[in-house]
């Protein structure tokens, strides 16, 4: 049994490690790119998003270009990757600010 338990946690620990550090609990914000210095609050903004669980199923489509898409943006500004994960069920959105 315990030979199990060890396998199962290397097997989804990756996973958990693979965009942000929290194993239990995540919930935040990382800068992907910028390319101008207009506030966020001037701009539109697009989300697109993927859904994961247990890291063995994914779904969604959580692209730059589908979020701009959603937003009405053709001129991108900023892409941020927002990260939402508790255990093994995770959330990872996609934010696009521009014109």
């Amino acid at each position: 049994m315990k030979k199990i338990i060890f396998l199962l946690f290397c097997l989804f620990l990756p996973v958990n490690l693979a965009s942000a550090l929290g194993i239990l609990y995540t919930d935040t914000v990382y800068p992907i790119a910028a390319t101008n210095l207009k506030p966020k609050s001037e701009l539109k903004m697009g989300e697109a998003q993927s859904v994961s669980m247990y890291g063995l199923i994914e779904t969604g489509h959580a692209g730059i270009h589908k979020a701009a898409e959603h937003g009405g943006i053709t001129q991108i500004h900023y892409v941020d990757m927002k990260v939402k994960r508790v255990l093994f069920w995770s959330v990872r959105t996609t934010q696009v600010y521009g014109e």
